[in-house]
């Protein structure tokens, strides 16, 4: 190579010298110097990144084969919608790891284009194309998160036990009298704030005609309690209460309203993840139960953490 020409140590283009006098660039340019300088930094996130898609896909394919071995619930329709998603995986893990190779191992884009079968002009216009996808999805992506976080734990119990006041019918007035408690404290606690022991909690959901466990969830998250560790047949239980939980604080949102919120849903399924079996095939489904959890517009990772202890192995 001539002397004119070097080759960038982060992004391994060939590029001109710009000077000629003075001390040798490593870089091609200040983004890809400020990158490098990040690499390491970055290097354990990227690995935990490229992680947690294989583990996607790994629980995505299981449930797909499940559904496609056997009778399901789901339709040919939804398990196209599977297949969709586990691609759409799979093309993501492998931006993430030909980025791994290209930036920490220092591989050339020659060296990935063969062990991906493309060329490498392919190569380097996936990886464009991601990076700008990304760049576009990403202040959706920080909306919707805003939007999952702008309902505080201790609201969300709130919502539930004031949705089963009304559906009592008797006032807050009422109801703290049958509760031999006063008005105004009832009324903090059904705006969410207000979070008493579990007992108090538990008969105000009992006095509303309510079920406690389907709440005990909810009144964890409140108090800012971790979930203890369970039996499976626990972990089961407690993700179907936690389920029917946050459908009274959605205030029992209709099933057609569900079921419009993602092709993944029907209303036989939503109805056997909230009242069938606990270790029925509907609560098996990870994409189901996801699904069902961002329509009720729950912490999707909370929802997950107990669907891992039920089903996951």
């Amino acid at each position: 190579m001539p002397e004119d020409k070097l080759v960038c140590s982060h992004c391994r283009v060939p590029f001109a010298r710009p000077h000629r006098l003075g001390r040798l660039p490593s870089y091609c340019s200040v983004a890809c110097r400020s990158e490098a300088h990040r690499t390491p930094a970055a290097s354990s996130a990227a690995a935990d990144v490229s992680s947690r898609i294989g583990k996607s896909v790994q629980t995505k394919t299981r449930a797909l084969a499940r559904a496609a071995a056997g009778p399901s619930y789901e339709s040919a329709l939804t398990k196209l919608a599977r297949c969709r998603s586990i691609q759409q995986d799979l093309s993501d893990l492998m931006t993430t790891l030909s980025r791994q190779a290209l930036y920490q191992e220092r591989a050339s884009l020659d060296d990935i284009a063969r062990a991906l079968g493309l060329s490498a002009d392919e190569v380097r216009a996936g990886m464009e194309a991601t990076k700008a996808t990304a760049r576009r999805q990403r202040p959706e992506s920080a909306r919707s998160q805003r939007d999952a976080d702008c309902v505080p734990a201790q609201h969300r119990l709130g919502r539930a036990l004031s949705h089963l006041q009304r559906r009592d019918g008797r006032s807050v007035r009422a109801l703290a009298r049958a509760l031999d408690i006063s008005p105004s404290y009832l009324s903090l606690i059904l705006l969410g704030q207000r979070i008493p022991p579990w007992d108090r909690i538990a008969r105000i959901v009992q006095a509303c005609g309510g079920r406690p466990d389907d709440l005990h969830g909810l009144w964890e998250r409140a108090r800012g309690l971790q979930f203890a560790d369970k039996t499976r047949d626990q972990y089961q239980q407690s993700l179907q209460a936690m389920l029917r939980g946050l459908h009274v604080a959605a205030c029992e949102t209709d099933l057609k309203e569900l079921t419009a919120a993602s092709p993944l849903l029907r209303a036989r399924q939503v109805r056997a993840m909230l009242h069938g079996a606990p270790n029925g095939p509907a609560l098996a489904e990870w994409p189901a139960v996801s699904a069902l959890a961002r329509a009720l517009h729950a912490d999707v990772y909370e929802v997950r953490r107990l669907w891992c202890g039920a089903f996951d192995t």
